[in-house]
């Protein structure tokens, strides 16, 4: 295993991945300590799957559709929106109230 910079392995990133490809792992250090490992990629073995082959080991109840009437309820009873809250505080309500029984503000200057 071939022991590379942090430094070195961003100036020539694509000279080491030609070297992964090739089947050689490189690690990357950072002031002389080993922090990652470059190595080449493997695909992962998939297994051939075979219908049928959990037949007798899985169980489906015969009401595993049937509807659930607090769901149902929960979905077509209930209001599309939620209420509506408060749209004014009371003390802006009050200031609001204040101000037109009291009439204009009057010029504080004079």
């Amino acid at each position: 295993m071939d022991v590379t910079n942090i430094h070195e392995a961003k100036t020539h990133l694509s000279r080491l991945l030609e070297r992964v490809a090739g089947g050689e792992e490189i690690v990357i250090a950072k002031a002389g300590k080993p922090v990652a490992v470059l190595v080449p990629f493997k695909e992962a073995v998939r297994p051939n799957r075979k219908p049928g082959s959990m037949k007798g080991r899985i169980w489906i109840g015969p009401d595993f559709d049937k509807v659930d009437k607090e769901i149902e309820a929960l979905f077509y009873d209930s209001p599309i929106e939620p209420p509506l809250r408060h749209t004014r505080s009371a003390v802006v309500a009050r200031r609001k109230r204040k101000s037109v029984a009291g009439g204009a503000k009057k010029d504080r200057r004079g």
